[in-house]
């Protein structure tokens, strides 16, 4: 329920989407990819294909074990430089492309609760962002307050993110 780019209130706000909804999302999502009764099931379920795939045996998500989230902050480029996201000290999404859509911090929210109270994995051992983008703060405001552990990342690694650098170890 927004009006659209043009609109004085944010996409991302919080009167236009409903939390619940999403939580309801995600849970079908979940159970119609990976089965179960349960969405911690059919978390575990997942984890268990992706270990059988990659032969690490029968097993769910073993706690030590990281997630990283590729999220798409295209609009936040950092090729851009400062000219999309001020990392000179807000980190705010400049206003003339405030309300151009990124991920929505609703859905990336019920996907990190799902990781953490449904699949048990630690806060900790999460990870999330783009490495070609700035991760922008209302994003962080977001998501921030009830994940604090979980290591948000992003192309120049400050105001509380990591910045992601170069390896030659694969993925």
């Amino acid at each position: 329920s927004w009006d659209g780019e043009g609109s004085a209130e944010r996409w991302w706000q919080t009167n236009h989407t409903d939390q619940g909804v999403v939580e309801e999302m995600m849970s079908k999502a979940i159970r119609s990819v990976a089965g179960g009764s349960s969405d911690a099931a059919a978390w575990n379920a997942l984890f268990t294909y992706f270990n059988q795939q990659h032969g690490r045996g029968a097993r769910g998500y073993q706690v030590g074990e990281r997630v990283a989230i590729k999220i798409n902050l295209t609009t936040c480029n950092a090729r851009s430089g400062t000219s999309t996201v001020a990392i000179d000290g807000s980190y705010e999404k400049r206003s003339s492309i405030m309300n151009t859509i990124d991920n929505s911090p609703q859905m990336l929210r019920s996907l990190l609760r799902h990781l953490v109270y449904q699949a048990g994995v630690p806060p900790a051992n999460i990870s999330l962002g783009d490495p070609t983008g700035n991760f922008p703060q209302y994003l962080w405001n977001m998501l921030h307050p009830e994940f604090p552990d979980v290591q948000y990342f992003d192309n120049y690694g400050q105001a509380g993110r990591v910045r992601t650098e170069f390896s030659n170890v694969p993925f």
